[in-house]
């Protein structure tokens, strides 16, 4: 492990300033002006009700890594640098650059920062509220829960690092900031942030209060806040997993308890909520309302859904030659002919085109209108579609015939952050690697069978065929439950990549992917240690993806 030096670890989590809430400077506890500073009930409170922002910003942020991750996933494609979408997504996979100097490090290294900015004042309102019997007086009912989101936050913060990070620091309100601190391996790390969420659940359970929309967009009462906190330890717990042998041994027994535990209704955040002062750039679904052109879907995992050989046609042709139509100077027309309710309907282009109502509500998966000229508005905000085939340069397999509508169904500025959906496929999941595979199958049925495709069982019957995966065998039951997992949980929740974490987890990305990033070379570069490191491409035989178990053909 290495050992960081007090000058390095104070960089790193005292980073509080103005930005852990809009209302109050925050002073360095080590400063002889903090406790006067953290002495009133009125700053403390002001002081973590920023917290849950600031996490939450820290995964979905136009500054940060959302957008590349779900491109390197597969989850969506973009044929724009923003974000290093294209440049980080490239194929064969790059490595990362851990360089404060490269234009993409700050995308690469914003989840740190975003993740640390919110657990240093969630531990400096704990500390201040345990250790100051006036203060604790002055909060009266409030006590219980300022600490309970102070510590479900906590929990938040190292759950996003250790999903995120191959190491970060441990600290909380009873550390030594002064004396050394040493980096920790992200199993570690999420071992620590799922025992801030049990003892946040246990003062959740131990008093009923309410949650100010100001703190996390919308009310939230305690009874809420147990089930979110059920609902983020399974997901966590599964997360974490960087290949499939941490997958299959993760603890599904705990994964299955908190799930059903979880939510019951869809959880959503308010994005554009004024105390938030939250703009569009804050979401990345958001952004795809905005900009369908930056979502588009590359066939690479929904291909799987069509029956008429297209996709298979358009693995065979090498990567850098793929192409969706004949009009663009393709060789072939790919569209995706699927028994699938969840996509357009239809043989041929005229009839999926007039299968596509561009209404809120609609298929999850419509095709590009007019995708050569891009002259359509999206409903609601007005934004002129860039065109949606662009820059051949920057690899073409980009490109596709079709994008999401789900995106649209975010109007006000409500996002999905956890739902039913998903606590249904934790559960189904751990029922698979339990081996019961009769009540797995059942879940997966909850959303299969509305979807036009057919009653799977314990033997993985898939006489629809959907996935059909790249050999062109019909998935069995794992490759079914997958499917659900990423049609119905598609960019909500897990930072909005559920493709990327999960799909790491499953062995789905592609070779040379990295497994999650390091820490961030600037931290070194302040404790002057050398030299800084990184992951990526197919040399990194240990941190990064090892090709998908899909074989696409042409992988490199």
């Amino acid at each position: 492990m290495t050992k960081m030096k007090k000058t390095g670890v104070l960089a790193t989590l005292l980073l509080l300033g103005g930005t852990a809430c809009a209302d109050l400077d925050v002073v360095n506890p080590n400063d002889p002006e903090a406790e006067r500073a953290l002495a009133t009930a009125e700053n403390v409170l002001g002081l973590i009700g920023g917290t849950f922002r600031q996490w939450y910003i820290g995964g979905t942020d136009y500054a940060g890594g959302s957008f590349h991750q779900s491109v390197i996933s597969f989850q969506t494609s973009a044929p724009w640098n923003n974000a290093g979408m294209v440049p980080l997504g490239w194929l064969p996979r790059p490595e990362l650059v851990n360089d404060a100097a490269d234009q993409w490090y700050p995308n690469q290294t914003y989840a740190w920062y975003q993740a640390y900015k919110a657990i240093a004042p969630a531990s400096d309102g704990l500390r201040a509220i345990l250790t100051n019997d006036d203060l604790r007086a002055d909060l009266d009912a409030d006590t219980l829960r300022a600490m309970a989101f102070s510590r479900f936050v906590q929990g938040l913060g190292y759950a996003y690092l250790a999903v995120s990070f191959d190491q970060a620091f441990i600290v909380d309100e009873t550390s030594d900031l002064q004396a050394p601190q040493e980096l920790r391996p992200y199993g570690e790390v999420m071992t620590a942030a799922l025992g801030y969420l049990d003892q946040a659940l246990a003062l959740a359970e131990a008093e009923s209060f309410t949650i100010p929309a100001s703190w996390m967009s919308v009310e939230v009462s305690s009874d809420e806040l147990i089930r979110l906190i059920h609902g983020y330890k399974a997901r966590y717990r599964a997360a974490v997993a960087r290949t499939p042998t941490e997958r299959a041994a993760v603890n599904w027994d705990l994964v299955w308890a908190d799930a059903d535990a979880g939510v019951t209704a869809d959880w959503l955040v308010d994005v554009v909520w004024a105390d938030w002062n939250c703009d569009s750039w804050c979401n990345l679904m958001w952004n795809y309302f905005a900009y369908s052109a930056w979502q588009q879907l590359t066939y690479f995992i929904l291909g799987m859904a069509d029956q008429s050989g297209n996709y298979q046609a358009w693995l065979d042709i090498p990567i850098l030659n793929r192409l969706p139509a004949v009009a663009a100077g393709g060789p072939l027309d790919v569209l995706i002919i699927t028994p699938d309710l969840r996509f357009v309907q239809g043989n041929t282009w005229e009839e999926q085109e007039a299968d596509c109502p561009y209404d809120p509500g609609s298929d999850t998966y419509c095709l590009n209108r007019d995708p050569f000229t891009a002259l359509w508005a999206m409903p609601g905000e007005g934004y002129a579609v860039l065109e949606q085939w662009a820059k051949p340069e920057r690899q073409t397999w980009r490109w596709s015939n079709y994008f999401s509508t789900e995106p649209w169904n975010i109007y006000g500025g409500d996002i999905v952050e956890m739902s039913v959906d998903e606590m249904n496929m934790l559960k189904a999941e751990a029922h698979y690697w339990n081996g019961e595979l009769a009540e797995a199958a059942n879940l997966i049925n909850l959303t299969r069978v509305p979807a036009g495709l057919n009653a799977t069982d314990a033997a993985g019957l898939n006489t629809s065929c959907v996935p059909k995966l790249p050999n062109e065998t019909c998935g069995d039951l794992y490759e079914m439950l997958k499917w659900e997992w990423r049609l119905e949980v598609w960019g909500r929740g897990l930072h909005d990549n559920p493709w990327y974490f999960n799909g790491r987890g499953w062995g789905d990305l592609y070779k040379g992917t990295w497994l999650h990033y390091p820490v961030p070379c600037g931290e070194f570069q302040v404790l002057q240690i050398t030299p800084c490191y990184t992951f990526g491409s197919s040399s990194d035989t240990e941190n990064s993806s090892q090709g998908s178990i899909y074989a696409w053909p042409f992988e490199e």
